[in-house]
């Protein structure tokens, strides 16, 4: 589900529809309203209401919703273990390893280092950041390292708030996004807080890559 958030460049009109027509009806795409901005997070909610429409009961309790920004190029085989580890671990809600999609070098991809892992986390102050983990089965260890320990997922205090795979029930249950914010910036802390106090968890699967473009500024402060 592709969501329009009131669009105004040429290029997501028609020829958008005419390449999302080759993909006989995989790809739906959903525009706001009267071509309004309704603002991130309630674009965000709008998708899963059309993701919940038309099916039955079984249907949506094994139903798990990917959220992802568009600036967003995802690696191969990226989707499988998200989707596998929230089927596993349903109160979970899990996401990639986060890339770096530099817009100065023609959108290179900087990958991480596959020895440490980056968990999102926040200060005193509220603000999200970003903090290396090393693995535990660090390089010290490479002889001792098995393929499972490579693989496994990492416990992390807060996640980026748009990029993430949970159960669709789960989601419900822990309270969706709050349809009262706009913008983006604080769904990310709101969520993560609201899912660890109710018992959920987060996790990074470090067998999962996305890469993100992410800005140079932030914009709330212009």
């Amino acid at each position: 589900i592709l969501i329009d958030d009131g669009s105004d460049l040429d290029q997501l009109f028609a020829p958008l529809e005419a390449w999302i027509a080759l993909w006989d009806g995989r790809i739906k795409l959903l525009r706001s309203d009267n071509r309004s901005r309704q603002g991130l997070i309630r674009a965000r909610l709008a998708g899963v209401i059309l993701a919940d429409q038309e099916k039955d009961e079984e249907y949506k309790n094994n139903l798990a919703l990917t959220f992802l920004d568009a600036h967003c190029e995802s690696a191969e085989y990226w989707l499988e273990p998200l989707i596998y580890r929230v089927a596993l671990k349903k109160d979970t809600f899990v996401t990639p390893v986060i890339d770096v999609l530099s817009t100065k070098e023609n959108f290179k991809l900087q990958a991480s280092n596959p020895w440490t892992a980056q968990v999102g986390a926040f200060d005193m102050k509220l603000d999200f950041k970003w903090f290396l983990r090393q693995k535990e089965t660090g390089k010290n260890q490479r002889r001792d390292i098995k393929p499972s320990d490579e693989i496994k997922p990492i416990n992390s205090p807060a996640m980026a708030g748009g990029l993430f795979t949970v159960m669709r029930n789960t989601f419900i249950k822990y309270g969706t996004y709050d349809k009262q914010m706009k913008i983006w910036g604080g769904e990310n802390i709101e969520m993560s807080l609201r899912v660890w106090m109710c018992g959920g968890s987060i996790e990074v699967i470090p067998c999962s890559h996305v890469g993100h473009i992410f800005r140079a500024f932030n914009a709330h402060e212009r």
